[in-house]
């Protein structure tokens, strides 16, 4: 494990009563390693903000307050939390603030006066009103999101999802996806049943309860593979489409056509695992890959290659073992320049 990694599992609090997260905020200390974090991690850009955002405002020193300078920066924060209009999208300020580290005891004893202040003003929506939050992957970049609701996201390269949670972790188990992501849904059970998890693109709604599933949108064309379970495809124009398991359904926006068929879901699903599963698979789909994941253009020198289909496993655990799998698989030479790969005959 990576050093800081564990910080992955951290609430807002956590932050809060983390002594190294406090000599940053206050001191400006181990300002590389936070920024570090931070781009790495923007799925907890919200909670480090909030944390952040807790201590600045407070302006504690190293000495315990008494009473009455207590009350009067509670009130402060009050007033200041109290006149906002709404949650924003959250930007990181890496810059430090100024001032000395608060022991972690009067820390603990504050949060919690300020915690019962919120509830006292009626300025709780705070800690409740939900807050965007954005997740993306660049070229030939994967991550795994585990959503509030325990919910699994496996985010493929040059992707966005968005969805919403308050500072509590509640999540209305919608999201919204560019680009192609798995998801593995967790059944959850609430008062009236259980929930839907609801995947919005351009070009559909996808509807389930738990499941296991893929979906793309790329180029104006929209689709879902079912692997396990069963959704239900709202298309923009009110068109429904059920899916069994090993069903595709493909949304062609510009030529305004949907087909429904048959498949091999791990050939739409396999990329998760950083392998590729191909069976008859013409050479413009490969292409349609290399351009979307890895952001290069491919050339191909010989009318035959691009005739060819793929069979086979290829491991794309990196961008060259992809390379390497595909020239074996198809007997042709590969080779870069620049952001193009050229394939060409041996």
């Amino acid at each position: 494990m990576e050093a800081g990694d564990f910080y992955e599992k951290y609430s807002t609090e956590d932050f809060i009563l983390d002594e190294r997260f406090q000599d940053w905020v206050m001191l400006g200390r181990d300002d590389k390693f936070w920024g570090i974090f931070c781009r790495k991690h923007p799925e907890k850009s919200d909670m480090v903000h909030s944390a952040r955002e807790f201590i600045q405002t407070l302006h504690l020193l190293e000495h315990v307050p008494g009473l009455e300078q207590e009350q009067k920066a509670l009130e402060r924060f009050g007033k200041q939390i109290s006149g906002r209009s709404g949650p924003k999208m959250t930007e990181i300020n890496l810059k430090p603030a100024t001032g000395r580290k608060i022991s972690l005891r009067t820390l603990r004893r504050l949060a919690a006066s300020v915690l019962i202040l919120f509830l006292l003003s009626g300025a709780s929506w705070i800690l409740f009103k939900k807050n965007p939050v954005l997740v993306e992957t660049g070229y030939g970049q994967l991550k795994k999101i585990m959503l509030p609701d325990n919910s699994l996201v496996y985010l493929n390269a040059n992707s966005r999802l968005y969805f919403e949670k308050s500072l509590l972790g509640s999540f209305s188990r919608e999201v919204r996806l560019e680009g192609e992501a798995f998801f593995k849904v967790e059944k959850d059970s609430g008062v009236d049943g259980y929930r839907k998890f609801l995947v919005h693109t351009n070009g559909m709604a996808v509807e389930v309860l738990g499941t296991t599933f893929n979906v793309r949108d790329r180029h104006a064309v929209s689709s879902v593979t079912l692997q396990t379970g069963k959704v239900l495809v709202n298309m923009n124009e009110g068109e429904q489409v059920t899916l069994q398991p090993g069903e595709r359904v493909e949304i062609n926006r510009k030529a305004r056509k949907v087909v429904k068929n048959k498949v091999k879901p791990e050939q739409y699903t396999s990329w998760r695992n950083l392998r590729y599963t191909f069976d008859q698979t013409p050479v413009s789909e490969l292409v349609r890959i290399i351009g979307d994941n890895y952001g290069l253009e491919v050339v191909i020198e010989d009318t035959k290659i691009a005739d060819s289909k793929l069979s086979g496993v290829l491991e794309a655990d990196n961008l060259q073992t992809f390379v390497n799998a595909v020239s074996f698989a198809l007997n042709i030479s590969i080779r870069k320049e620049g952001k193009q790969l050229i394939f060409e005959p041996k």
